[in-house]
């Protein structure tokens, strides 16, 4: 299993979700605070572990 990355405050997603900080780390996933920038609204980000780095992999375990 690949560790997945933490995303740093700051950190811009897609153009659209600023990450504020992160509120919570578990097994498989990491819950940030964020900010949706054109809306100027609280979000929270859900980051999910990287369980199969292959697409095809992880298509057949669904």
């Amino acid at each position: 299993m690949r560790p997945s990355i933490r995303l740093n405050p700051e950190t811009v997603l897609e153009n659209r979700y600023k990450v504020i900080r992160l509120m919570t780390e578990g097994e498989n996933t990491k819950v940030y605070e964020g900010r949706h920038i054109g809306l100027d609204l609280p979000v929270v980000i859900k980051q999910l572990r990287e369980l199969y780095p292959d697409p095809q992999q992880a298509a057949e375990q669904v």
